[in-house]
């Protein structure tokens, strides 16, 4: 047992026999984890490149073209290089240079070109980018990317109509 903030205890289930004790009629796993990209974020970027395309081409642009670039050095990274390294884009990270190298060395692992740079530069870094004519995906505030990330509750829901508990883990 462990106490969070507020002093309540909480039951962790780090073993299956804990986990058992509850008496829950039934559980239901949807393990996001075994997305291509480890997480559920994979959802939302996909959602976000589309809508991206999806602008590009009702401008009369060829999608070829799109460049685009994020900052992230987290599981959003993994997703975007992922997602663009699928689709041919051309992309690049603005990546913290206090991230792990071994972050980076992922990104560009999938074809990306990662730009480091203390925190405080990553706005003016994007805004670069933009002035060049990249699209800015952004990593959390995109109502596509949200969009796409609810899709998991979506999914639970014609899965599992009758839920009483979603649990999620982010």
């Amino acid at each position: 047992r462990q106490e969070n903030a507020s002093g309540n205890a909480c039951q962790l289930f780090t073993e299956l026999d804990i986990f058992n004790q509850q008496k829950w009629p039934k559980v239901y796993l949807k393990c996001e984890n075994l997305q291509n990209t480890g997480s559920f974020k994979i959802r939302g970027v996909s959602t976000q490149f589309a809508a991206a395309k999806d602008h590009f081409a009702t401008a009369g642009q060829d999608t070829a073209d799109l460049q685009l670039v994020t900052m992230s050095a987290g599981n959003y990274g993994r997703s975007y290089a992922y997602a663009a390294k699928s689709l041919g884009l051309t992309a690049t990270v603005l990546m913290p240079d206090t991230a792990p190298d071994n972050r980076a060395r992922m990104l560009q692992s999938f074809g990306l070109q990662v730009e480091r740079m203390p925190s405080a530069l990553l706005m003016e870094g994007i805004k670069k980018h933009e002035e060049a004519g990249k699209v800015f995906m952004h990593p959390f505030d995109d109502i596509n990317l949200i969009a796409g990330h609810a899709s998991l509750g979506l999914e639970i829901l014609e899965d599992v109509p009758e839920v009483d508990v979603i649990a999620v883990c982010c």
